[in-house]
């Protein structure tokens, strides 16, 4: 936090000592600044620092916990120069934009070890904390008696003591050693070798690892984390089916153990079991300092699991399938058929419960204090999701917001409440019903002032007004949601709402803006009935959805945000589709799925599974020139002779002006400077311009090994090979067949015998008579069609693979198999197995 001579205290949270780095040079550079920089769980008011960094502008001072987390360059004073409300104090020195040097050398002020906090021995003689017990202790002073009481003081008690303490005391004490003692926390093993003991003995089912590292660890009888000691790298990747994505994710799975901490994990092996040791919940009386002091400290979660453990196991069944705990929320009819009982019954036991937290639990209290402070003088939304990072105590909530929903509603006496905004809800003293009516209030006077030549100023000033008694820092969101429809004109900083536009298509273009995936027709009914206040059916939306947005599904639209694809992967895939379809005779017709297989078939893992047919056809849209017939269907353009014959001539000129062979784009590149073509333009297999290489262009008897007098001795052996295999050729074969010694590109190869009359270069790629009227040969695509309509069902990808390349008589590559697979709309179901299915093969609009 940052304080100018004169002014208040500015608060940064982040969890990035980069980004906290970057706040302190921004403000430290305004001249007249002081910071203190803090790590921890909590700190005392801001208002106490004022004596410590009075006469202090432009240095910044660190509490303990920041002097034993913040690694080198940062360098710190040997002793505290003060201590505030028990945390002391020390002076930042370098790493921070200036070098001092240590005022406490010569200062006589108490040395760090007086500062420190004893503990007792087992014999209840004073000790000290040590290493990073003292660190820790440093950092949260609140658990101090915790560790006290149990005589942790250091690494060795702490491994003999730890299981005595509460459970969030274990959590935060483990996750904090972790984090100052873990190498690598990155590495699996390193997590393994570091993990609090509460962690190394969980067993390793309740983690959520993956079903192959489940298959893995029961294979060779591994049951808990602390059995992965008996294990190095290598012997791991020796295992069976364990590689360099199943470390990756035993890692992942490790550490959202340690994220959960010792009660989250307790908790998601089953029901918390019932603690004798405390009171039932309707015998404990509400306050205490004690239950003041564990309410403040261990946080909303923590304090939530502690509650549900006293309940009643119906009771705690209950509340949490209410809250939405562990699974989304559940509806008073379903747990009612689950306990054999009425909704109303359910309904009751819950009300109850409510009641029973609200008159004996404190941290119901704390809570509602929080988000008061929270809410006071601010002036911007407070996202829910964001409560954790303003504030610790709600630390954990951010994955759990279906339950701290419904805390707010239902603990919080009708002082705060939650709102839905499209996809993020906010935390604010008005409720839903009351919001949506300020927005339609809000929209319909703006849509009223359209007439009035009011100025954006006015408008937004008009706008805030709606938010006078709660919620005043919804200003800016009920501002953005209410003027989504505007229409402005003028220059910057004088503009004129001129329109407020609610016509359907505008509407639209407002919903999928919002969106952030692509929407089915459905959806966008849905949603835009809601912006225009009225019902409007799918029947009424469907043209003014076309009309904005992009076919990226059956039924489903979106923008171009919504296309996961680069500019240069459209360009890209829109040049090779191009050079596919330039391949074949001018009145071919063409549907993207043929395209994308023949794509796949050709390159491979091109764009990967983000390239579909409704993808290629947006990008055949956007950069080629190629003419669209609808229902995904592409052909050659209506070009006229002179036309093409103008860019031919282009084209050789370039090749001959480059003195060997351009890749496509070379050329785009050289049409684009010297003709002003702004676009993927096809370049025609017609001679002196001939394929020499894959996506190589360059001219005949120039570029190729064998020269034109040579080139009908090369197409007798082409057409003499074809006859006597009696089918077509794939490209990857030519070679094979020939018998060529040359140095020719089987890409080469076909391109000179594209030019004979005799031959046909159709869909796969394969060469054949055109006499025959058909290569007689069957496609990956045809093959797979084939595969689903008679061997449906689950199946490997070894069996698919084999499958298919004795359909197709060819070798077949597994990652074009998969691809092929995913392009098809085959579902991968893990450990190589894929759901065979009967293809859909209606055409889209």
């Amino acid at each position: 936090m940052t304080r100018k001579r004169g002014y208040d205290w500015k608060i940064f949270v982040s969890q990035s000592l980069e980004e906290v780095h970057t706040e302190w040079s921004k403000q430290s550079v305004l001249g007249g600044v002081s910071g203190v920089l803090h790590v921890g769980f909590g700190r005392p008011a801001a208002r106490l620092f004022n004596e410590v960094t009075e006469g202090k502008d432009g240095t910044l001072l660190a509490t303990a916990g920041a002097r034993f987390v913040v690694p080198s360059p940062s360098k710190f004073s040997e002793t505290a120069i003060e201590v505030v409300d028990g945390l002391p104090i020390y002076v930042v020195l370098d790493g921070w934009g200036y070098m001092i040097d240590d005022p406490t050398r010569t200062a006589g002020l108490p040395s760090e070890h007086a500062l420190g906090r004893p503990s007792q021995h087992d014999n209840g003689s004073p000790t000290t904390a040590t290493g990073w017990v003292a660190q820790f202790l440093d950092v949260a002073p609140e658990f101090k008696d915790a560790l006290e009481h149990v005589y942790i003081h250091d690494e060795a008690s702490y491994l003999d003591k730890e299981h005595e303490l509460p459970g969030v005391v274990r959590t935060a004490l483990g996750q904090f050693r972790f984090d100052n003692l873990v190498q690598d926390s990155s590495d699996a093993l390193d997590i393994v070798r570091f993990s609090p003991p509460w962690l190394r003995t969980q067993e390793l089912e309740k983690l959520p690892i993956t079903v192959r590292l489940r298959n893995v660890f029961n294979m060779y009888g591994i049951k808990r984390v602390s059995d992965l000691d008996n294990f190095n790298r290598e012997k791991l990747f020796a295992t069976k089916n364990f590689g360099r994505r199943s470390y990756s994710d035993l890692g992942e799975a490790l550490r959202e153990g340690l994220r959960r901490g010792a009660i989250d994990i307790d908790f998601s092996a089953g029901p918390p079991s019932l603690d004798q040791s405390h009171p039932p919940i309707g015998e404990a009386p509400k306050g205490g300092s004690s239950q003041s002091s564990i309410a403040l400290s261990i946080g909303l979660i923590a304090n939530l699991l502690k509650t549900l453990n006293e309940l009643e196991e119906r009771d705690r069944d209950i509340l949490v399938g209410r809250m939405g705990f562990n699974e989304p929320p559940r509806t008073l009819e379903s747990i009612g058929s689950e306990h054999g009982v009425t909704r109303e019954r359910i309904r009751q036991v819950e009300k109850r419960s409510l009641e029973r937290i609200i008159a004996n639990e404190l941290w119901d209290d704390v809570m509602r204090h929080r988000l008061s402070a929270l809410l006071e003088n601010r002036e911007v939304p407070l996202p829910l999701f964001g409560l954790e990072v303003v504030d610790d105590w709600f630390k954990g909530t951010s994955d759990k917001q279906d339950t701290l929903s419904y805390l707010i509603e239902n603990l919080c006496e009708g002082r705060f409440h939650v709102l839905k905004v499209g996809a993020v809800r906010f935390v604010s003293r008005i409720d839903q019903e009351s919001w949506n009516t300020k927005l339609r209030e809000a929209r319909y006077l703006l849509e009223s002032a359209a007439d009035l030549n009011w100025s954006e100023d006015e408008c937004r000033n008009t706008v805030s007004t709606f938010l006078q008694d709660g919620g005043t820092e919804l200003r800016p969101l009920l501002w953005e949601e209410a003027s989504r429809l505007c229409h402005f004109s003028g220059p910057s900083g004088n503009r004129v709402l001129t329109a407020y536009g609610r016509g359907l298509e505008q509407m639209v273009q407002v919903v999928l803006e919002d969106s952030p995936l692509a929407l089915h027709t459905s959806e966008v009914a849905q949603m835009v009935s809601d912006v225009a206040g009225k019902e409007i059916g799918e029947s009424q939306i469907r043209n003014a959805v076309a009309s904005v947005g992009i076919l990226l599904g059956r039924g489903t639209y979106g923008l171009r945000k919504h296309i996961p694809l680069s500019d240069d992967e459209i360009e890209k895939i829109a040049q090779l589709a191009t050079e596919v379809i330039s391949e074949h005779e001018d009145d071919r017709q063409w549907h993207t799925s043929e395209l994308v297989a023949e794509l796949r078939e050709r390159y491979g893992d091109i764009c990967g599974d983000r390239l579909d047919k409704y993808n290629l056809s947006v990008a055949l849209e956007m950069k080629s020139g190629l003419k669209y017939l609808g229902r995904l269907v592409w052909a050659c353009p209506d070009a006229n002779h002179e036309m093409r014959v103008d860019l031919r001539d282009a084209v050789i000129g370039i090749l001959e002006n480059a003195g060997g062979p351009l890749t496509t784009s070379q050329i785009n590149e050289k049409l684009t400077e010297f003709r002003g073509v702004n676009s993927t333009f096809q370049i025609w297999n017609r001679d002196p311009v001939i394929r020499v290489g894959r996506g190589l262009w360059g001219l005949n008897d120039r570029d190729v090994a064998v020269k034109r007098d040579q080139q009908p001795k090369l197409m007798e052996n082409v057409v003499s090979a074809i006859r006597r295999k009696g089918t077509g050729i794939h490209l990857d074969e030519i070679k094979d067949f020939i018998g060529s010694e040359t140095d020719l590109e089987p890409e080469a190869i076909f391109s000179i015998a594209s030019l004979d009359d005799r031959i046909s270069i159709g869909v796969g790629r394969f060469a054949y008579l055109k006499e025959w009227g058909d290569s007689r040969r069957v496609t990956l695509k045809a093959a797979l069609d084939r595969l689903a309509n008679q061997v449906p069902g689950p199946m490997d990808i070894s069996d698919i693979k084999d499958w298919l390349e004795f359909i197709t008589e060819r070798k077949i590559e597994k990652n074009i198999v998969s691809h092929a697979l995913s392009s098809a709309g085959m579902n991968y179901l893990g450990d190589g197995i894929w759901e065979i299915s009967e293809r859909d093969n209606e055409a889209e609009g």
